[in-house]
C-alpha cells in the first residue's frame, strides 16, 4: 500500500549494455471494482501488448515516493571517449533525458593494476561529463581485490585506495554540485572483508575521511551482495553516518531472510 513506501528513497541501476531495454515486472495486478452499474467498455480490436510505460504518481494520494532508475556508466573506456560523434550524441542525449538521475561510476575501475595507481584524472573527466548531463554522479568506493593471504599487498593497496578517496572527495568539494559516495560493493564477497564488524570499521572510518574532505557529500553503502536481515541490521547498528543504504539484488533473495 502507499504507507508502506512513504519516504521510500529506491534507486534500480541498469547496467550500461542494457540501456535501451528496461523492463518493469509486476507481480500481482488486482481488480476493484467500480461503482455499481458502471459499463466497463470493452476494447473493440483486442491485443496483446508486448510492452507498455507506466508513470505511477504516488503523489496524488499520498506522499511522493523518492524512486527513480539509474545507470552505471561502465568500466572506461566509455561512452565518453567514444569517436563516434553519433553514438557520443545517443549518449549524451539518454542520459540527460533521465536527469536529474543518478549515474554510478567504480572507482575500482580507474585503477591500473600495473602501476599500483588510480587515474583520477579520466575519474574526473568522466564525473564532470555526468553533471554536464544535469545528472547526479555517484562514485562507488571499493579497494582492489586482492586475496586475502597477500597480507602486505593488500594493505598497501589499501593505503593507496583510501589516499585516492580522499583526492576524489576533494575534488568533489571544490564543485557546484552534490555528489554522492556509496563505501563498499559487496565487502563480504569481494575478498576484502570476512565479516560485518570489519566491514563497519572500515565503513565508520571511510565516512569520516569523505565528509571531512567533501562537506556537502551524500555517504551510504556497503553495496551488501544480498539484503540478508542479520547482514543488514549489524551493519544498520555500527554506521555512524549513512545518508542511504545499498544493497544489490540478483533476483533470488528471499524476502523471508
Amino acid at each position: 500500500g502507499l504507507e508502506d513506501i512513504r519516504n521510500l528513497r529506491m534507486l534500480q541501476f541498469a547496467r550500461s549494455g542494457s540501456w535501451g531495454t528496461f523492463e518493469l515486472r509486476v507481480d500481482e495486478i488486482a481488480a476493484v471494482p467500480g461503482p455499481a452499474g458502471e459499463e466497463i467498455p470493452q476494447p473493440v480490436q483486442p491485443e496483446v501488448a508486448r510492452s507498455f510505460t507506466v508513470a505511477p504518481d504516488f503523489g496524488s494520494e499520498g506522499d511522493t515516493a523518492l524512486a527513480q532508475v539509474g545507470v552505471n556508466l561502465g568500466h572506461p573506456p566509455t561512452v565518453v571517449e567514444n569517436l563516434d560523434r553519433e553514438a557520443g550524441a545517443w549518449a549524451f542525449g539518454f542520459v540527460s533525458d533521465l536527469g536529474p538521475t543518478t549515474v554510478r561510476v567504480q572507482l575500482a575501475d580507474y585503477f591500473d593494476s600495473r602501476k599500483e595507481a588510480y587515474n583520477l584524472d579520466l575519474l574526473n573527466k568522466h564525473l564532470q561529463w555526468i553533471e554536464s548531463c544535469r545528472c547526479k554522479p555517484l562514485v562507488c568506493l571499493a579497494p582492489p581485490q586482492v586475496p586475502l593471504t597477500d597480507t602486505a599487498r593488500k594493505q598497501r593497496l589499501y593505503s593507496v585506495f583510501v589516499s585516492a578517496v580522499m583526492d576524489t572527495a576533494k575534488r568533489g568539494a571544490q564543485l557546484k554540485s552534490q555528489r554522492y559516495y556509496e563505501i563498499f560493493d559487496e565487502p563480504l564477497v569481494s575478498g576484502g572483508f570476512t565479516d560485518v564488524e570489519h566491514v563497519v570499521a572500515a565503513y565508520n572510518s571511510l565516512a569520516d575521511l569523505v565528509a571531512a574532505a567533501d562537506p556537502r557529500a551524500v555517504i551510504g553503502g556497503p553495496g551488501f551482495a544480498a539484503a540478508f536481515g542479520e547482514q543488514v541490521m549489524a551493519f544498520l547498528k555500527g554506521a555512524q553516518r549513512l545518508d542511504f543504504l545499498s544493497v544489490h539484488f540478483y533476483g533470488t533473495h528471499n524476502v523471508l531472510t
